[in-house]
């Protein structure tokens, strides 16, 4: 969606007065069927649902696999499977997806949290351990620390080159700059969309890409389910996009 009807179009559904079942969405849906029907994504659908994270990796490696669609999670497990530690000359690289309609900007960067540092209600010395998340996760220099170590993501803390320590990949660097220094950005489901329409999303687009339910229903069922948390105040906070 965000490739083909822009994050704006994306953040006017997500607030109204767009709907889920504008034809732009349909299109974006109806396409990502057809690529599963050409055997684009793991060869075919069947296999798609059984495929590992260490059979893509270990086939991109390998050249059987031409490119994969990930997150910046990607750093903290790819590393096992290119070079010398994996026992290959293999090397990777990442780029933003291009967009795939005239009317979206090139390079859009989706946005997700997917985590989060928390105490438990119940701790008996939570200053404590709040000073202990502040130690890690409030200091730039920790965290970049991490993120060379680890290819961990960093905490949202403000960040220039200057601040990078020179063991980090210079690839995982690239990216953090781009971001840090974009505005170009999208919206992923389990971040922006309310718990219920998420949860929709990813169970039946199962149904979509196996013939048993079409993108017009499909979206219809999303607009549905949405506009009922959307009214009941279920939406988290979607930020206005800047250059898309």
């Amino acid at each position: 969606m965000r490739r083909i009807s822009a994050p704006r179009r994306a953040s006017s559904s997500g607030r109204c007065p767009g709907r889920w079942t504008d034809p732009v969405f349909v299109e974006a849906i109806a396409m990502l069927k057809a690529w599963f029907d050409k055997g684009w994504f793991g060869g075919s659908t069947d296999r798609y649902f059984t495929n590992k994270f260490a059979n893509v990796y270990g086939g991109l490696a390998k050249g059987e696999v031409a490119l994969m669609f990930n997150g910046s999670w990607t750093f903290s497990e790819i590393a096992p499977y290119f070079g010398k530690e994996a026992g290959n000359d293999a090397t990777w690289d990442w780029a933003p997806l291009p967009s795939m309609n005239s009317g979206v900007a090139a390079g859009v960067q989706p946005l997700s949290v997917g985590g989060a540092y928390s105490i438990n209600k119940d701790c008996r010395h939570p200053d404590q351990a709040a000073a202990v998340l502040d130690y890690f996760a409030g200091d730039p220099d920790r965290q970049l620390a991490s993120l060379a170590a680890t290819g961990v993501a960093p905490s949202p803390v403000k960040v220039a080159e200057k601040d990078f320590p020179a063991d980090v990949d210079p690839r995982v660097k690239r990216q953090y700059l781009q971001l840090s220094a974009g505005e170009n950005f999208g919206y992923t489901t389990w971040t922006f969309w309310p718990p219920k329409s998420d949860t929709y999303i990813y169970e039946q687009v199962e149904k979509v890409l196996t013939g048993q339910l079409s993108p017009q229903d499909y979206c219809a069922g999303l607009d549905k389910l949405f506009q009922e948390e959307l009214q009941a105040g279920k939406r988290p906070p979607v930020p206005a996009p800047r250059g898309a």
